[in-house]
């Protein structure tokens, strides 16, 4: 019961995220940039997964212990403070929410 129940908890915030991010590519690009943008997306999935099992990999090694979840709890909090602050000083998503959708933001 709880190995068919982990996966449930797990896959339906993801499935959630993509469609969520799918429809807002779909919303945000013009028509005849959709399939640069959708290669673009897929290509940074995929590099992210590829990010978070080298971490992994790397933190746990041979065998994940306790203090190697806090290091790469650690490791993940400061990846995410560092991608809130470069998001925060992005000056053109300050301009982007003035555009109107369906306009390519360069």
């Amino acid at each position: 019961m709880l190995l068919a129940l982990a996966p449930a908890l797990f896959g339906v915030p993801q499935a959630l995220a993509s469609v969520s991010n799918q429809a807002a590519l779909y919303r945000l690009v013009p028509a005849s940039y959709i399939g640069t943008a959708a290669g673009l997306s897929r290509t940074a999935v995929y590099i992210g997964a590829i990010g978070a099992s080298s971490l992994i990999g790397g933190v746990f090694g041979q065998a994940p212990t306790t203090p190697d979840l806090h290091v790469l709890a650690w490791v993940i909090l400061g990846v995410a403070v560092l991608l809130t602050v470069l998001t925060l000083a992005d000056r053109r998503l300050r301009t982007a929410a003035a555009a109107a959708p369906g306009t390519l933001i360069r």
